[in-house]
């Protein structure tokens, strides 16, 4: 702020000497460095940083100072370093992004370590093909990708099995491809990765074989999960929701309806409530599909009762007597308080619209409709 910028790297280095243990001072110092174009300096200084304290911000630093040098070994280091920290590419910022983006890089590194996995599989642990798997994945190279996490379950120790491979088939969901994310969450019922009265692998084969239109198979996997849970209604709701997504809609009523009824009563926990929550929106939907309005509205009332700033229960109530000509007022002021809440909703631009239309108020229903 005093323009007394020459001064700035001496005084650091002092007080970094004599404070030799001060991870952030050494993070500023570091900093200090690249920004004086100082490159060798702060590429040791963050390398030793990362070592000793590691944070996002030196994995970002030191990405950027060997993908603007085409340095493939060291990035391919230091991916998996991060790796083992729980740290991929995808979620190193803008940095992590422009390095998935470089495909000229991202396929020499692919190469890289393709080729020290034939020639000296040694020198490519765990967390290094789990790292370019996850690189892979973000970069489209799928078929890489799978190699990757295939080699890297052939040498993940066993209590690292059943996380690897659900954070390897969680990520497949993640981009869309859902046949392969079946396989592998399948693969890990097969190889016995968690214990048989774990319910959690067939729970996500569900949702994967539900997303790749599988729909026998996946209400399979889910009704699995739920036997070996019956007391979850996590577990439980997937069935119905499979049901519901393939409109077999007397089917997914009645489950819906036995979910409240064994789990109504039951206020200890978050997840209860809001399966319960998510349930009775879901009538009020099949009974709207069936014709029975006042059903339908008292599914929703049920729902506000609990939740009273429920912005889709608000919404769809709303809109329903908005629809009916009945109670414009507390219609519109109900749809209204779902805009507020979610602004950018075009459906409840839309119930909006529709109540001040029904209430005659003509000029602001055409500013919310258009």
């Amino acid at each position: 702020e005093l323009d007394r910028k020459d001064e700035l790297v001496g005084r650091t280095e002092k007080l970094h000497a004599a404070d030799s243990e001060n991870v952030p001072l050494a993070y500023f110092l570091a900093d200090i460095y690249r920004g004086a174009d100082e490159i060798d300096k702060a590429e040791a200084l963050y390398a030793a940083l990362v070592e000793k304290a590691p944070t996002v911000t030196g994995y970002r630093r030191l990405l950027a100072i060997y993908r603007r040098n085409a340095r493939a070994d060291a990035l391919l280091e230091l991916l998996g370093r991060a790796a083992a920290k729980g740290v991929t590419a995808e979620s190193l910022g803008e940095e992590g992004r422009t390095l998935i983006g470089d495909a000229e890089l991202v396929d020499k590194l692919i190469e890289m370590a393709q080729t020290r996995m034939a020639q000296a599989p040694d020198r490519l642990g765990h967390y290094d093909r789990l790292a370019m798997a996850h690189l892979a994945l973000a970069a489209g190279r799928f078929e890489a990708a799978n190699r990757f996490f295939d080699s890297a379950m052939e040498v993940v120790s066993e209590d690292q099995k059943a996380e690897t491979l659900l954070a390897w088939g969680l990520s497949l969901l993640d981009k869309e491809q859902y046949a392969t994310a079946a396989r592998v969450f399948q693969q890990g019922i097969d190889r016995k990765v968690l214990p048989d009265d774990n319910p959690v692998l067939h729970f996500y084969l569900s949702g994967a074989l539900e997303l790749a239109d599988r729909t026998e198979e996946a209400l399979a996997a889910a009704r699995a999960a739920a036997r070996l849970d019956p007391d979850s209604p996590r577990f439980r709701t997937r069935v119905a929701g499979i049901l519901y997504r393939n409109d077999r809609n007397q089917e997914a009523a009645e489950l819906y309806a036995k979910l409240i009824e064994q789990f109504d009563a039951n206020f200890d926990s978050a997840e209860v409530r809001r399966v319960v929550r998510e349930a009775r929106m879901v009538l009020s939907n099949l009974a709207v599909l069936a014709g029975d309005l006042p059903r339908a509205e008292a599914w929703l009332e049920d729902v506000l009762d609990e939740f009273p700033d429920d912005v889709a229960a608000l919404n769809d109530l709303g809109y329903l007597w908005a629809d009916r000509n009945v109670r414009l007022d507390r219609a519109e002021r109900m749809v209204r308080r779902a805009v507020e809440g979610d602004p950018e909703n075009l459906a409840y631009r839309d119930s909006l619209g529709w109540a001040l239309y029904r209430l005659g108020r003509i000029e602001e229903a055409l500013v919310e409709l258009e």
